[in-house]
């Protein structure tokens, strides 16, 4: 009865390993590895150059594959910025259909101004923030936005 169990057990555990789904984890000293579905790795290197000011310049793209990652880190994201109800959303293009949603609250009322007068129908902005929750999901909780 034990050796059926055992058995059992062992099959489930062959079974259920093969239905993992790729993972990104950090490892102890920061570096982000990509467990792969198959049982190989490999460090998760974004297209990322440090600035002068502490962000990390993404492109967009790599910000929403990464994003998880990426919480806590600043960031420095140029793509289109649109201002819809009371809502700042920044995308690759206008038709971009998974934007990236930006808290604009704590920017002074000035860059707040710009984004409600160029950004109701679209304009090229650069963000500077920080990863975090914005209206319960991931986000960019804005330090300055520059409206081009």
């Amino acid at each position: 009865m034990k050796i059926r169990i055992l058995i059992t057990i062992f099959i489930s555990f062959l079974f259920s390993a093969t239905s993992f789904a790729e993972v990104i984890v950090q490892t102890p000293d920061g570096k982000s590895v990509l467990l792969k579905d198959n049982g190989t790795w490999e460090f998760c290197t974004p297209k990322t150059s440090n600035n002068s000011e502490g962000f990390q310049e993404m492109d967009l793209d790599d910000l929403k594959i990464d994003i998880k990652i990426l919480a806590n880190q600043k960031v420095k994201i140029s793509a289109i910025g649109q201002y819809f109800g009371d809502t700042f959303m920044i995308k690759k293009e206008m038709m971009d259909m998974s934007p990236i949603i930006v808290s604009i609250e704590a920017i002074p009322r000035e860059q707040r101004k710009a984004i409600v007068k160029s950004c109701g129908t679209g304009a090229p902005v650069i963000v500077f923030g920080r990863i975090g929750k914005v209206n319960f999901q991931d986000g960019i909780i804005a330090d300055k936005v520059e409206v081009k």
